[in-house]
């Protein structure tokens, strides 16, 4: 995975070379919790400057240039400018999301994002702009937390047949974890730890999500769990119910 990793960057520099980039990896690949089969290799890419036109266009497809090396097909982030990033300005940004590259207009990360870039980013290369990643606060953990919920609310009542749709679980054990104690964790640390302490009205379905997180591989052509995942969305909703109780009490 390393040799994978560099080469995927040597990539990348190719293209910005005259950029200044600094390539941070952040995410499950830094905690620890990185599995072939479920996780992405988050990243962040900050220029100094503005994408040109022709830097944007080659980092579209940069990623199908490289068929032979399946980690970089893995990547998901963005390309944009410090500036960009840090004062919320509209630029090209290139988005490199899960199967599908896109330009937008502006990223502002999320919470769990901005937490994890500034306590576990691993700087590839360039210059080390940690100093600038601020820890956000409790309440805007809390407002991410909440953010969340009502997209679950919304998109996990039914639930697909896929071993994915256990990750859901995973998402309130960790909106829970962030609740509790103010940190953001890896999904499976919430996972086991919301396990440990009963906090899943569906103990069984938490930790067939739990088992599915750290050995992908070994239930992705499980026929029962794959059958059994499309009838999760009530222990989902169930498992909410608690992540909304817990979120009243700072109301």
């Amino acid at each position: 995975m390393n040799d994978a990793v560099i080469s995927g960057i040597n990539e990348i520099l190719s293209v910005l070379w005259n950029a200044d980039p600094s390539i941070y990896l952040y995410g499950s690949v830094t905690d620890n919790d990185f599995r072939i089969g479920w996780s992405d290799i988050d990243f962040i890419c900050l220029t100094k400057a503005p994408l040109e036109d022709v830097q944007a266009e080659k980092l579209l497809t940069l990623r199908e240039h490289q068929p032979d090396n399946p980690y970089f097909r893995l990547f998901e982030g963005v390309f944009i400018s410090q500036g960009g990033f840090f004062e919320h300005r509209k630029e090209k940004v290139v988005y490199w999301g899960t199967g599908k590259s896109k330009i937008i207009d502006s990223f502002t990360p999320d919470c769990f994002c901005r937490y994890q870039l500034a306590e576990n980013a691993i700087l590839l290369f360039g210059d080390d702009l940690r100093d600038f990643f601020e820890v956000p606060k409790f309440s805007e953990l809390r407002q991410g937390v909440a953010a969340h919920l009502e997209t679950i609310r919304k998109h996990a009542v039914t639930t697909g047949r896929s071993i994915y749709s256990y990750g859901w679980l995973l998402d309130i054990a960790r909106g829970l974890y962030v609740l509790k104690n103010g940190v953001v964790v890896s999904k499976t640390a919430a996972g086991e730890w919301a396990l440990e302490n009963g906090l899943c009205p569906d103990m069984q379905a938490l930790a067939t999500a739990v088992s599915i997180r750290n050995n992908p591989k070994l239930f992705n052509d499980n026929p029962v769990l794959q059958d059994y995942s499309e009838r999760l969305g009530d222990s989902v909703q169930l498992f909410a119910d608690v992540l909304e109780d817990k979120l009243t009490e700072f109301d």
